[in-house]
């Protein structure tokens, strides 16, 4: 599954720092599911609004980026932030 998190005044390292610690807390935890045991993977792309120009900054256009490097960290091995 796909979700967003917004973090307000926060820079792009900050928001990944926050991710790093939301993926320590899942990496190698079993998880219950229907009386089956099963592992998460976590993996995130990281993008500020303040990285695209001002003149074409969209919600769409961040989105992009942060979904672009959503897959280049699921690419790189999953279980990882990139941004």
């Amino acid at each position: 599954e796909e979700f967003v998190m917004v973090f307000v005044n926060t820079t792009v390292e900050q928001a990944a720092r926050r991710l790093e610690r939301v993926l320590g807390s899942v990496r190698h935890r079993a998880f219950d599911f229907g009386g089956d045991s099963i592992m998460v993977t976590f993996s995130a792309g990281v993008a500020d609004c303040r990285e695209i120009e001002a003149a074409s900054l969209t919600l769409d256009r961040l989105f992009e980026l942060a979904d672009r490097r959503l897959y280049d960290a699921k690419q790189a091995g999953r279980d990882r932030i990139h941004s």
